[in-house]
């Protein structure tokens, strides 16, 4: 089997066990681990209405409907990621610098007490929701945690990446969405 052209090559449970084996090294950072995440190819399509579809609000955050008009960045998590731990940090950070942007975590998988759970763990910072099957299926059923969605205020997704993404893909996206006519 030839080796892959790029760390983003990279697939199943060896790459995973090299992803989460990364973020346990001392002086690891996202922005490392991200570098051997590929972005996901870009699928034209609109998630318009995403924000009306049902979410229920997790620890205190607004209704979901308040995100509405305005460009988002999505991420998705479930219990038991720890890539999503390191995600939530990493948003945080980037939803104090960008407050133009709306942020939100919404749920793949898990039942709210777990949700509940992990989000405490996590000290995540930004608006929590559990997701609907057609909130899912907005963004296109995708699989694995994290992943994030930029979408434009219209409802286009205008970026998409998965895996843990560090600041500098966090940026692409915020470009990406705020350039979105």
């Amino acid at each position: 089997m030839p080796a892959p052209a790029s760390p983003s090559e990279h697939r199943g449970p060896a790459a995973a066990f090299l992803l989460a084996a990364a973020l346990l090294v001392p002086g690891s950072s996202p922005a490392a681990v991200a570098a051997t995440v590929a972005e996901v190819p870009a699928q034209p399509r609109t998630a318009a209405g995403l924000f009306d579809l049902p979410a229920q609000p997790l620890e205190g955050a607004p209704p979901f409907e308040r995100l509405r008009d305005r460009p988002a960045l999505v991420v998705l998590f479930q219990p038991h990621c720890p890539h999503c731990l390191v995600q939530f940090r990493e948003l945080e950070g980037f939803a104090a610098a960008h407050p133009e942007i709306a942020v939100a975590a919404v749920s793949l998988h898990g039942r709210t007490p777990d949700l509940l759970a992990e989000l405490r763990r996590a000290r995540a910072g930004v608006p929590a929701y559990r997701g609907s099957p057609a909130l899912l299926t907005a963004l296109g059923d995708p699989e694995g945690t994290p992943r994030l969605f930029a979408v434009a205020p219209d409802g286009r997704i205008v970026g998409e990446r998965r895996g843990l993404q560090g600041r500098g893909a966090l940026e692409s996206l915020a470009a990406a969405v705020t350039a979105a006519p």
